[in-house]
């Protein structure tokens, strides 16, 4: 394995560690009181999306230069993780509708996605192991 096949994921892993870093920075500010239009809140916010945005920009590059068998691991991890997302979803809006799970915050639902894809991709790759 040449040295930039080692490397070319480096860049997404740190737009993956900038959003779950500002996103956590936003639920502590969520949590401690800050108000919607708050500053702090809105600069954490934006500084979530475009970490996430540049995330999903340089995952797709990376998905351009895989090989034929990295391509079909990467496949299986998002055949579980988007319809377990999709699961995830439904059963939040419908259970809060129906009175259960009202603490629950669908603003937490995209470190699920992220969450359900992280383990498709576990469970794809021990698949192919």
């Amino acid at each position: 394995m040449n040295n930039s096949k080692k490397t070319r994921h480096l860049p997404a892993l740190a737009a993956m560690l900038a959003s779950l870093g500002a996103y956590s920075v936003y639920i502590y500010l969520r949590e401690t009181g800050h108000p919607p239009g708050d500053v702090y809140r809105t600069v954490t916010t934006l500084s979530f999306i475009l970490a996430f945005a540049t995330w999903v920009f340089l995952q797709v590059r990376i998905y351009r230069g895989l090989d034929e068998f990295e391509r079909q691991v990467q496949f299986l991890a998002l055949a579980i993780a988007f319809p377990a997302s999709l699961v995830a979803v439904f059963t939040l809006g419908l259970l809060r509708a129906e009175g259960f799970l009202s603490s629950a915050d669908p603003r937490d639902l995209p470190i699920v996605m992220v969450g359900a894809y992280g383990v498709g991709l576990a469970l794809a790759w021990r698949r192919y192991r």
